[in-house]
């Protein structure tokens, strides 16, 4: 190969690799342009047509959780538990021991009516460790958004005697207390 040919190669392998790069920068304006519509459309209340560039936006990147959490929130707002299970589901495929995902995959269940699902999962959240007060923690996280109260006051509880600590989570049960009008429980909490 002669000095002027290697010269036209180098030009035109820069000028491939160029316009390799630039198109890769703009897949990703695009994406983060589609990913804030579809914010926007959450925020002012249009599920469907945030769902609809978040489904666009997850089936280009299955690995993004941002299009995966989008979608799932999308999904339960429009009630289309199905969906969000299935999807919630396809997820822990990737990521079999998120306990963060089975936590909310308990949530989606209790929501499309399921309560014996729902309570499952949540007591095998609670199982993969006993002593782990942040377990404890997530599970009633999710009972306490959809109003479960009285079954997140038994998880904190359960949490003190797992470990042994009986003043764990003094605030968090103060609250719930206060919450349904158990006032003596509330201030003897703090006490």
């Amino acid at each position: 190969m002669s000095k002027s040919e290697k010269l036209r190669f180098l030009v035109f392998l820069i000028s491939v690799l160029s316009c390799w790069v630039s198109s890769l920068h703009a897949q990703d304006i695009d994406a983060a342009a589609k990913l804030r519509l579809a914010q926007n459309f959450e925020q002012v209340g249009e599920w469907g047509r945030a769902v609809a560039i978040y489904e666009t936006l997850l089936e280009k990147d299955p690995q993004n959780y941002m299009y995966f959490d989008g979608l799932r929130r999308g999904y339960t707002q429009l009630k289309e538990y199905e969906k969000a299970i299935r999807l919630v589901r396809v997820r822990l495929v990737l990521q079999p021991s998120d306990i963060g995902l089975l936590s909310i995959l308990g949530g989606l269940f209790y929501q499309s009516g399921d309560q014996v699902k729902a309570d499952s999962l949540w007591q095998l959240v609670i199982n993969t460790e006993p002593k782990n007060q942040n377990v404890y923690r997530l599970v009633a996280s999710q009972m306490i958004e959809h109003r479960q109260y009285e079954k997140a006051i038994r998880i904190y509880l359960s949490a003190r005697t797992a470990s042994g600590n009986g003043e764990l989570f003094i605030e968090d049960l103060a609250l719930l207390y206060a919450a349904l009008q158990q006032y003596d429980l509330a201030t003897n909490e703090y006490v």
